[in-house]
């Protein structure tokens, strides 16, 4: 069972549709901060649900439709902890919990000094460590990194960590995982526990008080296990109303985003324009083109280009031919 959640006030959700914390930055590609999100009414239910079950939030979607930065943008909304991980192929579960350096425990072997018998020593706190417990994963740093010892690491760990504030922890493309990792963070993310066989009891365990938001995101290249899935709570972005066969609402969702992220430099008739463009080149395109509707990343960047390039007089061609080279992908079928 989930550990009770004693907090439950501190833990609703209520942001507006669109949030902006400061200002975004000018640099252009991928924004990953969390500075802007526009949230659908589907996607603000999906994390109230998680939040209240203490269930792992599970997000679906092709690349570019803001599943990533959905976790930031929720800690930034909060004013909770940000951290993320981002899964590999060679990433275990242990690695999410905790790290065991065998390198510098060799090394230290065959140094004058000798192995340390303390195995804190080789044990770096994994990222689902700082989210259960800040204090003791802070106190298991300084015994890695042996900045400080005993009593005195204790109390400057316990003064560093401060107030207890929850975490949201972004678990990025579990699907790049072998199937044996979302199978191995069982345990760990049902009870909110895991033991750190090294050190023995007691487990590493969540703080009732601060309990964490775990986001998931696949690209669904890999069939995740059916025990995970039944664990997590679950969305898939975009969240349209319902079918979108003709690309409409993806439409007036790229318009929504494009226009925020770009509203200090061009204008909405601008944006619907380059829109109208793309959906209606994609349901024009035949079946086996390259030519989807992009993702609001895609749309993001062709709008930048064309503005750079032509300006907002931009001709139909000069516009289609930036769209084939942002949009038009080898490999992608139609995507509507």
């Amino acid at each position: 069972m989930n550990p009770p959640n004693k907090s439950f006030a501190s833990r609703r959700f209520e942001p507006s549709d669109v949030e902006r914390h400061g200002e975004l930055s000018p640099e252009v590609g991928d924004q990953r901060g969390g500075a802007l999100y526009v949230y659908s009414e589907r996607v603000k239910l999906a994390v109230r649900v998680a939040l209240s079950t203490g269930r792992p939030l599970l997000v679906r979607g092709a690349p570019g439709w803001g599943k990533s930065s959905l976790a930031a943008a929720i800690a930034k909304h909060k004013n909770w902890r940000y951290l993320e991980k981002v899964i590999s192929s060679r990433t275990q579960a242990r690695d999410l919990m905790s790290e065991l350096d065998l390198v510098r425990r060799l090394s230290d072997a065959q140094s004058k000094l000798g192995v340390d018998l303390d195995w804190r020593r080789y044990i770096r706190p994994g990222v689902l460590w700082k989210a259960f417990d800040p204090i003791g994963a802070n106190l298991q740093e300084r015994f890695f990194t042996r900045s400080v010892a005993g009593g005195a690491a204790i109390q400057a760990a316990e003064e560093d960590a401060g107030p207890a504030v929850p975490a949201v922890v972004l678990l990025d493309e579990m699907d790049k995982a072998d199937p044996d990792v979302p199978n191995n963070l069982l345990v760990a993310l049902g009870s909110l526990q895991f033991d750190v066989d090294e050190i023995g009891p007691p487990p590493v365990k969540a703080q009732p008080e601060a309990l964490p938001l775990i986001i998931v995101t696949t690209n669904d290249e890999r069939d995740l296990p059916r025990a995970f899935l039944r664990r997590c709570v679950e969305i898939e972005l975009p969240a349209l109303d319902g079918p979108d066969n003709d690309g409409s609402q993806r439409k007036k969702l790229l318009v929504e985003i494009g226009a925020e992220h770009l509203r200090e430099k061009l204008d909405l008739a601008f944006v619907q324009r380059i829109a109208d463009i793309i959906v209606d080149q994609a349901n024009s395109a035949p079946a086996d083109d390259g030519l989807i509707v992009p993702s609001p990343a895609e749309f993001i960047d062709t709008l930048r280009a064309v503005h750079e390039l032509y300006g907002t007089s931009a001709t139909i061609s000069e516009i289609a031919a930036v769209i084939s080279i942002a949009v038009r992908k080898r490999g992608l079928g139609v995507g509507m």
